[in-house]
């Protein structure tokens, strides 16, 4: 009796493991755990999600930010989105940007950003109270998204005046537009706008000679007709960052000469059209330029202010003024726009760690996860040449790099550590960018399972502990 009650205990215990490996319905199944699936990271959608603060204005408020949702595609930063979102004016109803009423076609042309300043093109018509007041907005909105401390905002190629008057560059501002443009009118009426002090955009070549980079600082300005010489004796002073050189051998002050109706010629953008400049200026150095930016270095500083309506300037150095009138010997703020700057942050190998270190990326590319590891592999000698670097972009939180399966055999010999340090300053410098929390890592476009004895089939998220925390060098 005893071994059959035991043996109907196993049976009906059997029984019951039996049904339990039945296949369960469609609604229990559905409760199980998705069965992992390897991702096509190349067919992931190559956009952020961003949240933008955007400054307009409420009459009985003040300042106002209005927080919007945006997906940044790859070629657009934040800057140039947060610009062309304000612009197109506020979704919520009684707040407003100066000009929306009749901007009649406002657009952001450009926008730059180096070092601490952002340099903004608008094109389009506004009078001229709402193009005063509508600094406030852009310059806070700047300001609050990227960190910086200075806006420099110029209208149709031209610095902004308030009438003949520069107003240079623009710092956070906490009260509201209107009132903004009222202490500029007070100033004028009061008949003290000079002496001023103008926060004004210089600018210097790096210390290779291949870019410029933005150094806004204060100026005393004592007449608008004597701001050339200012800035030229600002730019003679050199730079205060280190990292930047001056533009002329010699400190001896140049020579600066305004020619009203000359006969040079500049050509329509809109019909090609050849012509004449009315009013152009000659700075002539008497010592040698430091490198081939230099003169794009001097043209791109005065123009930071309106120079009483110049439209051109030549410049020439070893105190020889340019024999040559032709269009080319004349340049504008339009001819100087590639060599513009910024510095980004990454991470180089040093021994046993990874130290922070700076690299110079072209203006707009300071986001851009493949220009920056490619100038990372230039500058911070990683151990790759920057064409390893097939492909980078950002999907949603996550940084995806894509090497050349070209130069796999280069990390081959490599030690364990070395490999282990490649890997996290690319992962440490990646994830410096905004909304970035991890990288994904592919060769030739197919998930790169693992760089021995390091395992990359899931994406890596950063680590700290490898740097070494202290200034540049």
């Amino acid at each position: 009796m005893r071994k059959t009650a035991a043996l109907l205990g196993v049976l009906f215990a059997l029984a019951i493991a039996l049904s339990s490996c039945q296949k369960p319905d469609s609604a229990e199944h559905s409760a199980l755990p998705p069965v992992a699936l390897e991702v096509d990271w190349l067919q992931q959608p190559r956009e952020m999600p961003v949240r933008l603060p955007l400054y307009y204005y409420r009459n009985d408020v003040g300042l106002v930010i209005e927080y919007r949702e945006v997906t940044l595609s790859p070629g657009r930063s934040r800057a140039q989105a947060a610009i062309e979102e304000l612009l197109d004016g506020a979704r919520d109803e009684g707040i407003e940007l100066p000009f929306v009423a009749s901007r009649a076609g406002v657009s952001l042309k450009r926008i730059v950003v180096s070092g601490k300043t952002a340099v903004v093109d608008l094109e389009g018509s506004v009078d001229l109270s709402a193009a005063i007041q509508a600094r406030v907005p852009i310059a806070n909105t700047l300001i609050d998204l990227l960190g910086i401390e200075y806006v420099d905002i110029f209208y149709n190629g031209q610095a902004m005046t308030y009438y003949e008057y520069s107003l240079g560059a623009m710092r956070r501002f906490d009260g509201t537009p209107k009132e903004y443009y009222e202490q500029i009118e007070q100033l004028s009426a009061s008949g003290a706008w000079f002496p001023r002090t103008l926060d004004i955009t210089l600018y210097f070549p790096d210390a290779s000679g291949r870019y410029l980079l933005c150094e806004t600082r204060p100026v005393e300005i004592r007449s608008e007709s004597d701001a050339q010489n200012e800035i030229a004796r600002e730019l003679l002073a050199g730079p205060s960052d280190p990292r930047l050189q001056g533009i002329v051998t010699s400190a001896e002050k140049p020579e600066i000469f305004s020619h009203i109706d000359y006969s040079g010629v500049q050509t329509d953008e809109a019909t090609s059209e050849r012509i004449p400049y009315k009013n152009v200026l000659e700075v002539v150095f008497p010592g040698s330029a430091t490198c081939d930016l230099s003169r794009a270095a001097v043209v791109s500083s005065m123009m930071s202010l309106s120079l009483s309506g110049v439209e051109a300037i030549r410049v020439s150095f070893d105190g020889n003024a340019e024999e040559s009138t032709d269009n080319g010997a004349y340049l504008t703020r339009r001819d100087l726009a590639e060599p513009i700057a910024q510095i980004v942050e990454g991470r180089r190998i040093d021994g046993h760690y990874l130290r922070r270190c700076e690299v110079f990326l072209p203006q707009n590319a300071y986001e851009d996860p493949a220009a920056i590891l490619r100038a990372l592999c230039d500058e911070a000698d990683l151990g790759l040449p920057s064409d390893a670097i097939s492909d980078a972009f950002v999907s949603r939180d996550c940084a995806v790099v894509n090497f050349d399966a070209r130069h796999a055999s280069a990390w081959q010999d490599w030690e364990d550590s070395q490999k282990r340090l490649f890997i996290y300053a690319i992962v440490n410098t990646l994830t410096e960018l905004p909304g970035v929390r991890r990288v994904q890592f592919l060769e030739n476009g197919q998930l790169m399972a693992s760089m021995e004895p390091l395992s990359l089939g899931s994406p890596m998220l950063r680590n700290p502990g490898l740097e070494i925390e202290e200034s540049y060098e």
